[in-house]
């Protein structure tokens, strides 16, 4: 799997058309394991922060109502 990760460009990714960051090289990550078969994604997330941020504010939601 090692030598899978080690593949994952540094570089302008053509897959997201994003600049590199932390965030953008994790999915190219989960991408290409996927693809090799080392893990199977359920669920596209193609804005983390965004997913994350969603679901705090939902489960805030849930909380004051309960």
């Amino acid at each position: 799997m090692l030598d899978c990760v080690v593949r994952i460009p540094i570089v302008y990714p053509t897959r997201f058309h994003q600049n590199i960051t932390c965030r953008v090289w994790l999915k190219e990550a989960l991408f290409l394991l996927h693809g090799e078969g080392f893990i199977k994604l359920t669920l596209i997330v193609k804005d983390p922060k965004l997913e994350a941020s969603t679901l705090t504010m939902q489960k805030k939601s849930a909380r004051s109502l309960a």
